[in-house]
């Protein structure tokens, strides 16, 4: 037996065939059609969850290297400032480990100080021509006593050494020629 609406206007009519009569019947059809609607939607979480995994791992390996790229950076940086130390040390004649400073103008600058601080101590003191008085650290440019009255050379200064070193080298050149 057909089932009757009444509409708005007042008219009734027959429900057309199939149409569903109870709540169960139309939940069923509401489900059919939304099934593969709600397996894509399924999918596609577990999608998500694939690609958040993915992502936390990328990230986790771009933090490692970002890591190691700042360690070979550090690493990169000390060495470049090993060579110019080595550098500034060879062309100043001063020894590496008592240089300071950051750049090339800073290391020179630090390499003079050296310099000038070497032949204070052992050109004899202030004014002097290298006599000696025992406050300038000996005579003849010998680096030592410093202020003891000692006047006996503790050891040659740099560039008395130096002077040497070229002069030997000089001098084994010139019996390996002949």
């Amino acid at each position: 037996m057909p089932i009757k609406i009444t509409l708005e206007d007042g008219t009734t009519r027959d429900l057309p065939d199939g149409f569903p009569t109870t709540q169960a019947e139309l939940d069923a059809i509401r489900d059919r059609a939304l099934a593969p609607k709600l397996q894509r939607i399924s999918e596609l979480e577990g999608t998500v969850q694939t690609l958040i995994s993915e992502k936390e791992a990328i990230q986790l390996t771009r933090d490692e290297r970002d890591k190691e790229y700042d360690e070979l950076a550090a690493k990169y940086a000390e060495a470049e400032r090993t060579l110019l130390v080595q550098q500034v040390a060879h062309a100043k004649g001063v020894p590496a480990k008592w240089l300071r400073g950051d750049d090339r103008a800073a290391l020179e600058a630090s390499a003079d100080e050296w310099l000038a601080d070497a032949r204070g101590v052992g050109g004899g003191g202030e004014g002097d021509s290298g006599g000696g008085t025992g406050d300038g650290g000996g005579a003849g440019g010998y680096v030592g006593s410093a202020g003891t009255g000692d006047e006996s050379p503790a050891r040659p200064s740099f560039e008395e050494a130096k002077q040497r070193a070229y002069e030997r080298a000089k001098n084994q050149r010139k019996g390996a020629l002949a």
